[in-house]
Order: structure tokens, then C-alpha cells, then sequence
């Protein structure tokens, strides 16, 4: 298990957490408030669905909150 884990804050543009998760080949990125409480976290399948969504010209759904 790895304790060095890349985190972003709700408020992160979803390009960015995108774009890390690129950068850095990984899958899925926990979303942690500033006092470090987990509130969500975005996957690699979250983008995907938005990126079908789009192909198929539909306006992408709102997705819930923890």
C-alpha cells in the first residue's frame, strides 16, 4: 500500500484531475476536503461515460456528491 497518494480537492476543474490522472497512468484520484475527509472519488469511468455522453451529442448528466 502506498501512503504518497495523489489527492485533489472538490473544487479541482475536471480537466486537471484528468489531466493527472494522464500524467501520472493512474485510474482513479480521491476527492479529500482540506481537513483531509474523503468526499468522493472521480475514476477513469467517470471520464469515459462523459466523453460517450458527448459523442453521442447528449449534455453530459450531473453526477452526485458524496
Amino acid at each position: 500500500m502506498r501512503t504518497d497518494v495523489l489527492k485533489v480537492p472538490p473544487e479541482i476543474p475536471a480537466h486537471e484531475a484528468a489531466a493527472m490522472m494522464i500524467e501520472h497512468k493512474i485510474g482513479m484520484l480521491p476527492v479529500v476536503e482540506n481537513d483531509g475527509q474523503l468526499v468522493g472519488i472521480v475514476t477513469e469511468t467517470d471520464f469515459l461515460e462523459v466523453a460517450r455522453e458527448a459523442l453521442l451529442g447528449v449534455e453530459p448528466a450531473l453526477r452526485a456528491r458524496a
